[in-house]
Order: C-alpha cells, then sequence, then structure tokens
C-alpha cells in the first residue's frame, strides 16, 4: 500500500452515497467543519472534501499508521483536510486544537478497518493465523494475548459474553485456562481452532465463523471499544452546533444500544413544551416526519435510524423527536459479506 491509487483501490466506504445525503443539510453552502471521528484510510473524508468545496474536516483516528495514510491521500486538499492522533471521546479538545468550538457534522463508523483487518501482524482476523496482538493503537500496553493469558477464568467469562454475547462463553474461557496451562497463547490460529472445536457449526443455519464473537470480545476489551464510545456520545453532541448532523455507523447490537439510548436520552427532557412561545417551529421536515417531542435546553432534536446508522439533528427551541427504522442497509450488508467489517 505505497501509493494513493493502491490506497484508493482498497478503501471504498460503507454505504458513502448515503453518508453523503444525511450529512450534507448541515454542511453545504457555507465554511462548515465535519469531525470524521473514525478517519482509517480517509475514504468518507475524501468524498466530502471533494463534494463540498467549503468544507474543513477533522479527522482522527487512534490508529497512528492509519493517520499516515490518510494524510498522504488527503494532501490535495491542503489546510481543508487537518489530522488528530486521539480516540474519538476526545471530540472536544480535538476541536479546540484546531481552533473551532463546535462542528457542523460528526460521522463515526464504528468497528475494526479493512486495513485493520489485513494486515496480517494486527491480528484482528480468525481467517489466517497472526500474533494475537489486536491493538488499535500500537503505542498501548494490552494485547489480546495478554488477555488471553493473564485474565482469570471469570474475568474471561465476562468479556465473551458481555462483549461477544457468546453462548459457550464458560466452556471458551474453561479450554482457554486449561490450554494455558500447558503453552500460553500467541496466535490466531490456535485460538480460532479451540473455538471451532467448541462451538457448534451447522451449515446453511449458522452465520458465521464459530470464533467471530470471542474475536471481537477481545478486540473491545483490548481497546476499551464500548467505555469509548459511551463517553464520546455526549460529548459529540455537546460538540454539535445548532443545526448540526451526527451519522453513527454501527456493525454489532452493543454498540447499537449505546448510540440509542444516548440519543434517546439526550432528546428527552422532563420539561414540557411551550407552544405559546414565540420559539422556532419545527421545520417542515421534522413536523412530517417526527411527532412532537420533548426540548433538551436550548436545543431540540429529531433523529433518523436507518438500519444501525444514526442521524441527530439539533433544530433549535422547539420540540421534535423521533427513531424510524429501515432495513436496506443490513441486507445489502449480509448480501456483500460486509456485516462487521467497515472500510
Amino acid at each position: 500500500m505505497n501509493s494513493t491509487k493502491q490506497i484508493n483501490e482498497l478503501h471504498v466506504p460503507v454505504m458513502l452515497e448515503r453518508t453523503i445525503e444525511l450529512l450534507s443539510d448541515a454542511i453545504r453552502d457555507h465554511d462548515a467543519v465535519l469531525v470524521d471521528c473514525t478517519l482509517g484510510l480517509g475514504g468518507h473524508t475524501e468524498a466530502f472534501l471533494a463534494t463540498f468545496p467549503r468544507l474543513t474536516v477533522i479527522g482522527i483516528d487512534r490508529d497512528a499508521s492509519a493517520l499516515a495514510l490518510a494524510a498522504k491521500r488527503l494532501e490535495k486538499f491542503g489546510d481543508r483536510a487537518k489530522f488528530s492522533h486521539a480516540t474519538y471521546d476526545k471530540i472536544q479538545e480535538v476541536l479546540s486544537e484546531h481552533g473551532f468550538e463546535n462542528a457542523d457534522a460528526i460521522l463515526l463508523d464504528l468497528g475494526v478497518s479493512s486495513m485493520q483487518l489485513d494486515e496480517a501482524d494486527r491480528g484482528f482476523a480468525y481467517s489466517y493465523d497472526a500474533p494475537l496482538d489486536m491493538r488499535m493503537d500500537a503505542s498501548e500496553s494490552l494485547t489480546a494475548a495478554q488477555v488471553l493469558n493473564n485474565y482469570s477464568e471469570n474475568e474471561l467469562v465476562r468479556i465473551f459474553k458481555e462483549y461477544g454475547e457468546e453462548r459457550y462463553a464458560k466452556q471458551i474461557a474453561s479450554s482457554i485456562v486449561e490450554k494455558r496451562k500447558v503453552q500460553l497463547f500467541s496466535g490466531s490460529a490456535e485460538l480460532a481452532q479451540l473455538i471451532v472445536a467448541i462451538v457448534p457449526f451447522i451449515p446453511g443455519k449458522s452465520k458465521g465463523h464459530p470464533a467471530k464473537r470471542v474475536f471481537q470480545a477481545l478486540r473491545i476489551e483490548v481497546n476499551s471499544e464500548l467505555e469509548v464510545l459511551k463517553t464520546t456520545m455526549p460529548a459529540a453532541i455537546e460538540a454539535l452546533s445548532v443545526g448540526g448532523r451526527i451519522l453513527i455507523l454501527a456493525y454489532q447490537s452493543l454498540e447499537d444500544r449505546i448510540v440509542k439510548q444516548a440519543l434517546v436520552a439526550a432528546s428527552t427532557s422532563s420539561a414540557p413544551i411551550d407552544n405559546t412561545s414565540n420559539r422556532t417551529k419545527p421545520s417542515a421536515d421534522c413536523q412530517a416526519q417526527n411527532s412532537p417531542g420533548r426540548r433538551t435546553g436550548q436545543s431540540t432534536f429529531a433523529s433518523v435510524w436507518s438500519f444501525e446508522s444514526f442521524v441527530f439533528r439539533v433544530y433549535g427551541d422547539s420540540g421534535c423527536a423521533t427513531l424510524a427504522r429501515h432495513h436496506d442497509f443490513s441486507e445489502r450488508l449480509r448480501t456483500q459479506g460486509l456485516e462487521g467489517r467497515k472500510d
């Protein structure tokens, strides 16, 4: 991956046109700021910068190698593309670092990136043997091998159940503890083989590789993904300017739940709506799509939920909140074999 051309060929972002469509109202026709909280190889950011010539994008990523490749890819946009090596819960600090108070749009494409899956030495994939690393930020200390070799059996059961929703968590954890008494874990193949021997696989009925849930759980534990997301959501919502939008692409139910709960909490208040006041009325599309909701502080929100993508709109002082779900994106991911993998 030594050229921009190679990066472009490898990195085709999921749901790119729909992403642009959903965020466009917040960033077109003015000097807007978008924060791409999961920059990766810069596919989303490149498309937004090319589509909106007055837009500035701040790309955040915890993976320093991805940041370097994205910076090379996006250098043609000059200072309209800015970069920060950080986790996305630091969004407010990153905005301040680049001289901005708020963002007009925020994008999060959650999960592991294609580059991380394709680099064998990262250990994210169970399809081939690799060191059990799974760190998104190579400067961090905790690896998947350390989790497997040092966590107690109860701790392993907990993370497999909570982060992988694995039905066979106890059996897998017990086998791991027994195996490491003889030899410590170092490679992904031996872990995958252990799991395959325990988790039943029925051709035509079982979904995905038997090891996928445990590998997901280890990745989440190593990178504290859910804890970071929980602190990110309120920070990101707070960072939105009035009229701003936030879009989150999620690929599994744990992320889905955190995002949904954060959006519902932010769009809910115990204060009644004063419909007799001179506050700004909901916009036409808000009235058409949503039932009357409640106000939160000086901003109110309307949400559109497309599969596990969430759009959060700040409308000003009038109340408007709803959730709507569409399954077309989910079906398209399954058909293309992309479920759980983002680009």
